[in-house]
């Protein structure tokens, strides 16, 4: 079972096919092994909602990323936004789906395709306010008030 998981990730690497000795291609072989073990335990810097929501409230800021330009379609904004948990140290959380495995073992992260998906799920964790990016590569980062904070432990 391991060895399948081994060949379909080295399947996936384009750099395998390009090293040339066979001492590279071992370790390139090694290295791909590795990410497959990793794959296997939790990843550090990923956290479902119900972390993120704790991250939160225990005072990381919330970083919101828009991945692609934001179109109006209708009366409504669409396009595509990942969050980010962030620490005063730096430490950095990726949101991901509560399904921690999609069917090649990775690790899915949690697309907001809507304006009104990111207010919603900000207003969620306890913000009375949202600052969403509409150009992709732009982030805007926010922080619970003190207020924000009590009401949410409530």
């Amino acid at each position: 079972m391991s060895h399948q998981k081994f060949i379909l990730c080295v399947n996936n690497i384009s750099s395998y096919d390009l090293v040339s000795t066979p001492e590279a291609r071992s370790f390139a072989l090694l290295e791909n092994v590795i990410r497959v073990m990793d794959l296997e335990k939790e990843a550090p810097n990923v956290v479902t909602e119900p972390r993120f929501r704790d991250l939160v409230a225990s005072g990381y800021r919330v970083e919101v990323v828009c991945k692609e330009d934001a179109f109006k379609k209708g009366p409504n904004w669409h396009g595509v936004w990942i969050m980010r948990a962030v620490s005063d140290d730096g430490i950095e959380k990726l949101l991901v789906t509560a399904r921690t495995r999609t069917s090649r073992n990775d690790i899915k992260i949690r697309e907001i395709k809507t304006v009104t998906g990111v207010i919603s799920f900000l207003q969620g964790i306890g913000f009375s306010h949202a600052d969403v990016p509409l150009e992709e590569g732009k982030r805007t980062v926010q922080k619970l008030s003190s207020e924000e904070m009590a009401a949410s432990r409530a």
